[in-house]
């Protein structure tokens, strides 16, 4: 709590119009982290009282508490908000937020329409604000909504959005005790998710939006193990209209419902009618180096570890026959969706209707799919908290006091020093994690354990 309160209180010296130079990012880093690293400490010390409610109202509580401090911060080394803030406006106004590029309406494109044209002027500096303006919007129909209900509540101010993103965040508290309680397991594994300090931090002082997807994915998730399944494959699909990577659990959805072809078959349906109706609006704007359902899974790389990997290896095997190095990226891009596939399908073929199990293998496709991605910004990494409130591993956990790490890249960039980053601070950040993650595999071949039983265990005794 008073690390949160240091951090709002520090958080004027990063105002988007001050010199980055400037900014305090060194201390910054270090509360985050040290924040990171009593969350662990005291995670462990939690589990030695499983079954005090009062426990679990002090944790609601003082998670409550740590939101309402950052609430009111200045947002820290973060701008993706401003695209929220112009994307909602556009979507209220009843326009199609995937038509045009901020770079069109700044720069007066005769095929702006004149309602964008004065929205421009009414935002002041928001639409100059946003970055990567020449790209359209990368955020689907369902995110847009939540966009727009910020804009209808506050137009042009972060307050909305973050209002927003409390009452999701409040939803998901519910639903994530919900599914605790369901699954017989101890209600202090609330913990992991209300007290985890990179959560807050990016979500309640960066305003970025992956919260929105939470409610979503669990939602369907407690459907499915409550045997509502075409209820639980409607909301899967509404939760890719928040972020595409749900599609990924769809195998597992429905290797859920097997041998029952008839309800397979169905629940496929009613997730590709409704997917399809999510993206209508994206087909009909139109898909090419303007849009970012082009450009981002293409082009974009960030804060990546393993993908490098691949990248390195296609540059040197490449040349050998005849293709030129530049294909590398490309290559490493098929090579990890071919692994990603493949651990689907092996996890498929483990299938189980034990709920343990399943959680277990949606959060392995989940882990796998941050881990070996292109980008792994500290905020995606949000997606992944929930599925360790239900099944904790201190292996991947343990990325809370890493990824902080990430936003060094904001002291070394401006001072010329970005490769002490690219290949250096990424490693500290992730290296550690794929070594616990191995010792965690050696582990369980060993001890032929369930992953996740072990609090059911507990609880039971």
């Amino acid at each position: 709590m008073s690390l949160f309160i240091i951090l709002s209180l520090l958080s004027p010296k990063f105002k988007y119009e001050l010199p980055l130079t400037d900014a305090p990012v060194l201390l910054m880093t270090s509360i985050l982290a040290v924040a990171g690293v009593i969350y662990l400490v005291l995670a462990a010390i939690t589990k030695r009282d499983l079954h005090s409610k009062r426990l679990v109202v002090w944790i609601i509580i003082i998670g409550c508490a740590v939101r309402i401090v950052t609430i009111f911060s200045t947002p820290i080394l973060e701008d993706d908000y401003f695209r929220y803030l112009w994307d909602g406006a556009v979507t209220a106004k009843g326009v199609n937020p995937f038509t045009y590029a901020p770079k069109s309406i700044i720069e007066h494109d005769a095929s702006v329409p004149d309602k964008l044209e004065r929205l421009a002027i009414e935002s002041g500096n928001v639409i100059q604000r946003i970055n990567h303006p020449n790209i359209r919007t990368i955020y689907p129909v369902v995110t847009q909504a939540a966009f727009a209900a910020a804009y209808l509540l506050s137009p042009w101010n972060l307050s909305g959005w973050r209002v927003v993103l409390l009452i999701v965040d409040l939803v998901n508290l519910i639903l994530l005790l919900r599914l605790l309680k369901f699954l017989n397991l101890p209600g202090f594994l609330i913990f992991i998710y209300w007290w985890n300090p990179l959560l807050v931090k990016v979500t309640f002082n960066s305003g970025h939006m992956d919260i929105l997807i939470i409610p979503l994915v669990f939602g369907a998730i407690l459907l499915l193990m409550k045997n509502k399944h075409l209820l639980s494959f409607g909301m899967l699909a509404l939760g890719v209209g928040v972020k595409l990577w749900p599609v990924l659990l769809l195998p597992l959805f429905l290797k859920r419902v097997y041998p029952d072809f008839k309800k397979m078959i169905a629940g496929f349906l009613i997730f590709a009618c409704i997917t399809i109706l999510v993206f209508v609006p994206v087909y009909t704007s139109g898909v090419d180096e303007t849009s970012g359902f082009e450009t981002y899974p293409t082009s974009w790389e960030n804060n990546d570890a393993f993908f490098v990997l691949p990248v390195w290896i296609g540059k040197l095997l490449l040349p050998i026959f005849k293709i030129h190095p530049g294909y590398a990226y490309l290559a490493a891009r098929i090579t990890v969706f071919i692994i990603l596939i493949g651990l689907i399908a092996w996890l498929m073929v483990r299938g189980s209707r034990d709920n343990y199990r399943f959680l277990n293998q949606c959060l392995v496709i989940i882990a796998a799919a941050f881990l070996i991605s292109p980008t792994q910004f500290p905020w995606y990494f949000v997606w992944v908290i929930p599925f360790l409130t239900l099944n904790p591993k201190m292996s991947i956990l343990i990325l809370t006091a890493l990824l902080p790490l990430y936003y060094l890249r904001f002291y070394l960039e401006p001072r010329g020093l970005i490769t002490y980053f690219n290949y250096g601070v990424v490693w500290l950040e992730f290296v550690p994690v794929w070594i616990l993650l191995i010792l965690d595999w050696v582990k369980l071949r060993k001890s032929r354990t369930i992953p996740g039983n072990q609090y059911r265990l507990l609880h039971e005794e």
